[in-house]
């Protein structure tokens, strides 16, 4: 239920690789073990399946997808008080893609920390969990990735974009977390600004936004935040290289570079304001 609840739809193959991290079970149990919780959840009416959702998504016909029933989000809500009102509406199947795009990540993310050298303890929190850390709507990323690398704890901004918005709504999302960055609230739930890590569908696309988020940030007399915002295709974020590999364009900078560097992003201390 907390998976579902964070991710809003899961796919039995990503609700399996997020349930049972790690070599613990042999291969062959895995999806036994998936099926049988599944199982369970349907038999009690807590989640589910796509071809329930308003509008019957037909997408999904081939592969079905899960989601918290009203009987399931309303018995979630009552296990966590942070869990949003909106929620307790059913997901429409427009949300259904972004949903899988954001598993397919967290699962990058978690495979990426397992085979880098010195990284550890990853954490991923969900929009809606952002928000109840930050105290604050002023922008809600897609989610907040956390790991240990090179003996400091990486804090990592993540956005899912499909490539449906146009460039001026994607502009409006920077200048909204430039408005986060000056309000103050997170200096209270974090110890520095994070990166800006936005996933999207080629690395063309990548560095187009790159370079529009580099302008519209030299215009705006930002060009210190910068280093933050970085994009890379998802294709090669959960491709064999990794998410810590350099694949990802900076903002107004040419080339590509790993999804952190540490000489940027802390020289500046606690303050996130890397100059």
């Amino acid at each position: 239920m907390r998976l579902l609840a964070a991710f809003g739809a899961l796919d039995p193959g990503r609700l399996e690789a997020l349930l049972l991290p790690g070599p613990g079970l042999a291969g062959a149990s895995r999806p036994v073990v998936t099926r049988r919780v599944l199982r369970r959840l349907r038999a009690r009416r807590l989640v589910m399946s796509s071809d329930r959702l308003p509008g019957n998504p037909t997408q999904f016909a081939a592969r079905r997808v899960y989601v918290l029933s009203a009987a399931g989000r309303r018995a979630y809500a009552a296990l966590d008080a942070d869990f949003p009102a909106r929620r307790l509406r059913p997901a429409s199947g427009l949300l259904l893609n972004h949903a899988l795009v954001l598993a397919d990540i967290a699962i990058a993310f978690r495979a990426a920390v397992a085979k880098e050298p010195g990284a550890d303890a990853p954490e991923w929190r969900c929009d809606w969990q952002v928000v109840a850390r930050l105290g604050s709507t002023a922008v809600i990323p897609d989610a907040l990735a956390t790991c240990i690398l090179g003996g400091q704890r990486l804090y990592a901004f993540v956005e899912a974009d499909r490539a449906t918005e146009r460039t001026e709504a994607f502009l409006r999302k920077v200048a909204r977390y430039l408005e986060l960055y000056r309000i103050g609230t997170w200096r209270e739930a974090l110890p520095v600004w994070p990166a800006i890590l936005t996933v999207t569908t080629s690395a063309a696309h990548a560095s187009r936004l790159a370079q529009v988020v580099g302008s519209a940030l030299a215009r705006l007399g930002e060009p210190h935040h910068a280093a933050r915002f970085r994009f890379a295709a998802q294709g090669e974020v959960c491709g064999p290289a990794g998410l810590f590999s350099p694949i990802w364009h900076v903002a107004g900078r040419a080339g590509t570079s790993r999804p952190v560097d540490a000489a940027e992003l802390w020289a500046a201390g606690d303050d996130g304001d890397a100059r």
